[in-house]
């Protein structure tokens, strides 16, 4: 079966934390999430989920997810020092981010959708900008851009249902908005920051967001402002603070 991001939970644990960080009692609950994920797979909605077990199926994830979900924020404050590492901090944060939202896939009652029985508590298939205002929130909710980003790229074909080629389309410009976005942020990073590469990204950056409101005449205003702020504006923040940085003082 093919490797998973879960599946080295432990070793990338090892990586995050400094050398000097003791055991902390976060590996032992990092290796209890890798060991519950070790075959994990959504396709289990296809392959194994079936009409008699697609409700338990849906519900057994949602319980699961949503006991991962409260493990990895709870490991912020197993030690101060966890939290405190801006290194383990990021490690947490983006570990309760992926497994959020795969409990926000099993919210959805895949299993009863693909195998037709009754879904309870379903949105109305009536509302078509439902998909993108659930995407919104979780963009506007994000610790930071970068996150943001890794949300919008992994969950925008969601919105789309089973309109195919709008799918193909919006992926394919989350995939190029997600590597601008990391190219700033690299850029942003190095010493010493390429401020004027990052300005001139965020520059041609600003118009790509914004055609998102022309291209898709459902959702895309929704997603416009949350990818403006939720990414662009924070973005545009960090690039100004360092480009005052590099004002000589006189």
């Amino acid at each position: 079966m093919p490797r998973t991001k879960w599946d080295t939970l432990e070793k990338e644990w090892d990586k995050a934390r400094p050398l000097t960080m003791t055991e902390t009692g976060v590996s032992a609950k990092l290796r209890a999430i890798q060991i519950a994920l070790r075959d994990y797979s959504r396709d289990f909605v296809k392959v194994t989920s079936g009409p008699d077990s697609a409700k338990s199926d849906d519900e057994r994830f949602q319980k699961g997810f949503a006991a991962h979900v409260k493990t990895a924020k709870d490991l912020l404050t197993i030690d101060p020092r966890v939290a405190k590492n801006s290194k383990t901090k990021a490690f947490i944060d983006k570990l309760a981010v992926d497994l959020k939202e795969e409990q926000e896939f099993w919210d959805g009652n895949p299993c009863q959708k693909q195998h037709g029985k009754t879904v309870r508590f379903a949105e109305p298939e009536k509302d078509p900008e439902h998909a993108f205002q659930n995407l919104a929130k979780n963009l506007l909710g994000a610790p930071n851009y970068l996150q943001a980003t890794n949300s919008f790229a992994k969950a925008i074909e969601t919105c789309f249902g089973q309109d195919g080629e709008n799918r193909r389309k919006l992926s394919g410009f989350a995939g190029h908005f997600k590597a601008e976005v990391v190219a700033i942020n690299k850029a942003l990073v190095q010493d010493p920051p390429d401020v004027s590469s990052a300005r001139g990204k965020l520059n041609r950056l600003k118009p790509i967001a914004a055609q998102l409101q022309t291209d898709f005449t459902v959702g895309g205003g929704i997603l416009r402002k949350a990818v403006e702020e939720s990414i662009i504006h924070p973005l545009e923040g960090v690039v100004a603070k360092r480009e005052e940085q590099q004002i000589p003082k006189g």
